[in-house]
């Protein structure tokens, strides 16, 4: 089932509000794929960075998948950059070194 799910996100690649559904999905089916964890927590980052309203909440949101990813597997680095790029779009400098 986690695959059918990362396979429909992958179908609706163009649309962000269209992929997290379906990568949450897979998720509930599969919660300690790391890189699922990570997928979230990066569009999220993305949806956050480009400053729609509610983007700190996003943000923190992101924050949140990301490190769950981090916890899963701290060996990748992309997950720390990533960390630490939505902490300093956060204007939270000291988590973001």
């Amino acid at each position: 089932q986690e695959a059918r799910h990362l396979q429909a996100a992958r179908a609706n690649s163009q649309s962000a509000d269209e992929v997290l559904p379906h990568l949450v999905r897979a998720w509930r089916v599969q919660p300690d794929n790391p890189d699922t964890l990570f997928k979230i927590g990066e569009l999220m980052r993305q949806r956050s960075a480009a400053g729609r309203a509610g983007y700190e909440a996003e943000g923190w949101a992101a924050v949140a998948w990301l490190r769950r990813a981090l916890a899963a597997n701290p060996r990748q680095p992309h997950y720390w950059i990533a960390l630490g790029r939505t902490l300093h779009w956060l204007d939270e400098m000291d988590g973001a070194r």
